[in-house]
C-alpha cells in the first residue's frame, strides 16, 4: 500500500487534474482508488466489439460499444463515478518485438 496524503496528491497532481478537466468533486475518490489500487471499471462497464455478421460495415459505423452494466446507471455528478483502468501492456506496433523481448514474453 502506498503511504501518501491527499494534500501531497493534490500538490503533485492538481495541474494534471485541472488540465484534464476532472471536476474537483472526483479528486478525493480518485486519490482513494489510486492508493488502494481499485481498478473497478470492469464492474461497471463492458467494452463490446460489434459483430455486423453478414452486413457490410460502413467506414463510419462503430466497431466498439460501451455498455453500462449497472441497472441504476451512472451519474456524472456522483463523486464515486470515476474509474481507473489498468493497462496491462501498452505498445506501438513498431515496438512490439522490442517490447516482447523486454518483457521476456
Amino acid at each position: 500500500m502506498v503511504h501518501a496524503t491527499y494534500e501531497t496528491f493534490l500538490e503533485n497532481h492538481r495541474n494534471q487534474l485541472e488540465s484534464s478537466a476532472i471536476p474537483p468533486y472526483f479528486w478525493s475518490t480518485l486519490f482513494q482508488k489510486i492508493i488502494k489500487q481499485t481498478f473497478d471499471a470492469g464492474n461497471i462497464f463492458s467494452l463490446l466489439q460489434i459483430d455486423y455478421e453478414d452486413e457490410e460495415r460502413d467506414k463510419y459505423d462503430p466497431v466498439w460499444q460501451l455498455q453500462i452494466k449497472v441497472e441504476e446507471g451512472i451519474k456524472h455528478t456522483d463523486p464515486h463515478h470515476i474509474y481507473l483502468i489498468d493497462h496491462a501492456w501498452t505498445f506501438g506496433l513498431n515496438m512490439l518485438r522490442i517490447s516482447c523481448y523486454k518483457l521476456k514474453v
